[in-house]
C-alpha cells in the first residue's frame, strides 16, 4: 500500500474506511481499501476511476473538475465489474492535491451481504450500515413472528366461526367477523405507524451519534490543533443536532398532549420582528437570496408568547433560506387583517375590533406539487426531490409550527404556485381567556 503524508497512517485510514478511495487530480487511483481491492476482480491501484465506477448520483461527468463543484453533495458511485454500488462523500485535500472518497456499500437488506462477497466484519465499527443491517435482520425476525401469530389468530377466528355456525347465529357471525377485520386493520394501521415512527426516530438519532463517534475517533488521532480544531466543531455540530431533534420531540410531546404552558406578555411587534429578522439578513446575503421586509406602519402591539411565536418565524424563515434558490426573494409580512370568519374574537376582548395579526413568508423559485401541500405538515415527513442542495433536516420543522400556531389560538395555511410558496400565520392580537390561564 503506498504511503501518504496524512495524520493517519494508511494502515489505520484503511480500518477505519475500509471501502475508500484516495485519488490524485487526474483521477488514478493511488490507494484503496483492502476490502475493494478483494472484491474487485481488476487492479485498483493506478488505474483510473472510470474504469471500475461510473457516477450515478449526482448527474455529473467523471472529471475532476465537475466532482469538486459537488463535494457536498451525496455521491453514489456504482461499480462497472462487480454488483455493487457505493454510497459517500468526496473530500479534496489541497494541500496534498489528493480526492479521498470516504463511503461504504449501498445495501437495502441482510441478503444482498453474500452475493457482494461481503461479511459484515468488513465494515469499520463507526459505519451505521451495520445498525441498519440488524435493524433490518430484527424486523424480518419481527415480521416472521407477526405473520405466525396472525396464523394464530386466522385458526382461532375460524374456530370462533365455526361454533357460531354451530349456534346458528350467521347474522351475529357476520356483524363479528366484520368488527374482527375492522379492529385487525386498525391495529396494522397503527402497527405500521409506530414502526414508520420508531424506525426515522431511531435513524435520526442515530445519524448524528454516528457521527459524533466517528469524530470522537479521528480527534483521538489527530496530531495537530488544527486538525483536533475541525473535529471538535463537527462534534459540535452534530451534538446541537441531536439536541435540536430531542428538543423538537419533546415540544410536539407536550403540545399534543396539551401540557405546554403559555408565557404571554405584550409584543410591541414592529421592533420584535426586526430583532428576529435580523439574523437572517447576513445568511440569505451569504446564499444570494433577497430579504424583503414589509411591516404595516399601523401595527398594534400583540398579546402572545415569545418564546412560541420566534420559533414560528425562525422555522418559516430557515425553510425558506433553505429551499430559495440563489437570485430569488424571500418576503416577510406583518400586517393587520380582519379575523373574519375565523372568530378568533370570540376569546377576545368585547370591546376591542375583532382583527387579526397576519405574519407571511413568502419565498420565490421554488413550488410545492398540489398533492403534497396536505402532506408537509405530518411529522418527518419531506417532500422527495425537494432538497437538491443535501442540507437535509428532520421533517419536524413545519409540524411543529402548525402545533404551536394552533397553541397561540391562531391558524396556518400554505400556498404554492406561479413560481412562489407562501406561509400565512393568523393570530388574534390578545386574548382574555389566555390572559386569565396564564
Amino acid at each position: 500500500m503506498t504511503h501518504f503524508p496524512l495524520s493517519l497512517s494508511p494502515e489505520l485510514f484503511a480500518q477505519a474506511f475500509p471501502f475508500h478511495l484516495v485519488m490524485s487530480r487526474d483521477l488514478t487511483i493511488l490507494q484503496a481499501g483492502e476490502v475493494l481491492q478483494r472484491i474487485i476482480p481488476q487492479p485498483l491501484i493506478s488505474s483510473q476511476l472510470d474504469q471500475h465506477f461510473c457516477i450515478h448520483r449526482p448527474l455529473i461527468p467523471t472529471a475532476f473538475a465537475a466532482i469538486l463543484q459537488q463535494t457536498r453533495s451525496l455521491f453514489l458511485l456504482e461499480l462497472l465489474h462487480h454488483p455493487m454500488q457505493l454510497k459517500g462523500q468526496m473530500m479534496y485535500c489541497k494541500e496534498q492535491a489528493l480526492l479521498f472518497f470516504l463511503g461504504s456499500p449501498w445495501l437495502t437488506n441482510t441478503a444482498g451481504l453474500s452475493p457482494l462477497g461481503l461479511k459484515l466484519k468488513d465494515f469499520a465499527i463507526h459505519d451505521p450500515v451495520v445498525d441498519f443491517l440488524f435493524l433490518l435482520q430484527a424486523q424480518t425476525i419481527a415480521l416472521a413472528e407477526m405473520k405466525e401469530l396472525t396464523e394464530q389468530l386466522s385458526h382461532q377466528q375460524a374456530q370462533l366461526q365455526a361454533e357460531m355456525a354451530e349456534r346458528q347465529q350467521a347474522e351475529r357471525q357476520a356483524q363479528l367477523y366484520q368488527a374482527s377485520q375492522l379492529q385487525v386493520r386498525e391495529l396494522e394501521k397503527l402497527n405500521q405507524l409506530k414502526d414508520d415512527f420508531l424506525s426515522t426516530v431511531s435513524h435520526e438519532l442515530r445519524t448524528p451519534i454516528s457521527n459524533m463517534k466517528m469524530a470522537i475517533h479521528l480527534l483521538k488521532l489527530s496530531p495537530t490543533e488544527a486538525q483536533r480544531s475541525r473535529y471538535l466543531e463537527i462534534l459540535q455540530a452534530e451534538c446541537t443536532r441531536e439536541a435540536h431533534l430531542i428538543d423538537d420531540l419533546l415540544d410536539l410531546q407536550l403540545l399534543e398532549s396539551g401540557s405546554k404552558s403559555l408565557k404571554l406578555t405584550t409584543i410591541h411587534l414592529k421592533n420584535w420582528l426586526n430583532t428576529i429578522i435580523d439574523p437572517f439578513r447576513e445568511r440569505t446575503q451569504a446564499c444570494q437570496q433577497t430579504l424583503q421586509i414589509n411591516l404595516d406602519n399601523e401595527l398594534p402591539d400583540l398579546v402572545s408568547d415569545p418564546t412560541c411565536l420566534e420559533r414560528i418565524l425562525a422555522e418559516l424563515l430557515n425553510n425558506a433560506c433553505k429551499y430559495t434558490p440563489p437570485g430569488e426573494n424571500i418576503t416577510v409580512t406583518a400586517q393587520m387583517h380582519p379575523c373574519a370568519d375565523d372568530r378568533h374574537a370570540a376569546n377576545a376582548i368585547a370591546s376591542e375590533p375583532e382583527n387579526c395579526i397576519l405574519l407571511s413568508v413568502c419565498n420565490s423559485g421554488v413550488e410545492i406539487p398540489a398533492q403534497e401541500l396536505p402532506l408537509i405538515f405530518e411529522k418527518f415527513y419531506r417532500i422527495p426531490g425537494s432538497d437538491p442542495w443535501k442540507r437535509g433536516g428532520t421533517g419536524l420543522g413545519l409540524a411543529l409550527v402548525q402545533k404551536l400556531v394552533a397553541h397561540l389560538g391562531g391558524s396556518l395555511h400554505a400556498e404554492s404556485g406561479t413560481n412562489q410558496t407562501w406561509f400565512t400565520v393568523k393570530l388574534p392580537i390578545t386574548f382574555s381567556s389566555l390572559i386569565e390561564q396564564s
